[in-house]
Formats: C-alpha cells, sequence, structure tokens
C-alpha cells in the first residue's frame, strides 16, 4: 500500500516514522480504502492516511511519552495548548516536555513536512487538521472519514 500510494519522497518520509506509527498509518488508510469514494479522492485520502502521523517523527518519543500526552490531554488539555518546548532538551523532565509539545503540535508539523516535499494542498490539509473540527464542504466529509478511520485504529 506504501508503495502504491506514495512516491519517493512521500515514501522516505513515511519510513521515518516509528514502526508502531508506520502500523498505525497503514491501518487507518486500509480502513479508508474500503471506502466507496471517487479514484481521485480515494487516492488522496489514503495518500493523507499514510502519511497523517508523519510530525511524530520528529522526535524520538517513548511509550511513557505517548501515556503521559493521553493522560495530560485528557485530565488538563489547557497545560499543553501554551507548552514552549525546551532549546535541549537534556534532563528527563525536558525531554518529556518536548514529547509533549511534538506529540501535541504533531499535525502541524506533519502537514509542515508533506508541504515542503510538494504534497497535494489537499493532503496538507488533512494531515494538518486531522485532530481538529471542521465543517467545510468536501474536504470536510474527507477529513471526517480520515479522523474516524483514526480514532477506530
Amino acid at each position: 500500500m506504501v508503495q502504491r500510494f506514495l512516491d519517493e519522497q512521500e515514501q522516505v518520509l513515511f519510513w521515518t516514522m516509528g514502526e508502531g506509527d508506520q502500523l498505525h498509518c497503514v491501518s487507518v488508510a486500509r480502513e479508508i480504502f474500503k471506502e466507496d469514494l471517487s479514484l481521485e479522492e480515494k487516492t488522496l485520502l489514503v495518500k493523507a492516511a499514510l502519511l497523517h502521523d508523519v510530525g511524530k517523527a520528529v522526535g524520538a518519543l517513548s511509550l511513557l511519552d505517548r501515556i503521559l500526552y493521553t493522560i495530560v490531554d485528557r485530565l488538563v488539555p489547557f497545560y499543553l495548548t501554551d507548552l514552549q518546548a525546551p532549546t535541549r532538551a537534556r534532563s528527563f523532565l525536558e525531554r518529556r516536555r518536548q514529547a509533549l509539545v511534538i506529540l501535541h503540535q504533531h499535525a502541524q508539523l506533519g502537514a509542515r513536512m508533506v508541504e515542503k516535499i510538494g504534497c497535494a494542498p489537499e493532503v496538507v490539509a488533512l494531515v494538518e487538521a486531522h485532530h481538529r473540527n471542521s465543517s467545510e464542504g468536501r474536504d470536510w466529509q474527507l477529513l471526517r472519514l480520515l479522523q474516524r478511520a483514526d480514532q477506530r485504529n
């Protein structure tokens, strides 16, 4: 599926993700592939699904980081809004803080990454918005499909 839907540069980005994120993205893409969509919509959405978490590849994220992020996001989500990454994450706590920032901003980071390699604007928009609520036109319908598949996988 990766080779079928992603060009060489996109594949390079895909392979920078950790194995768990790669498996998750492929699962999301497989679910989307089953949807009744036009070829153009399916191609865009599967590509976005395969790359939607690429922003997490910016840093080395441990299982502890992911658990901590989930807890903070559920209990005190406002804490994440103004959190800034340390310039140099040397200590244990600085590395956890940096990981929280990456996890919180991974959609925006990923969107910049896919935009930089020349992905279609629709793919960039889907990657950037995959954790946001939106209600505009066809792109909103595609976003809802991506979000639903992401939540299920």
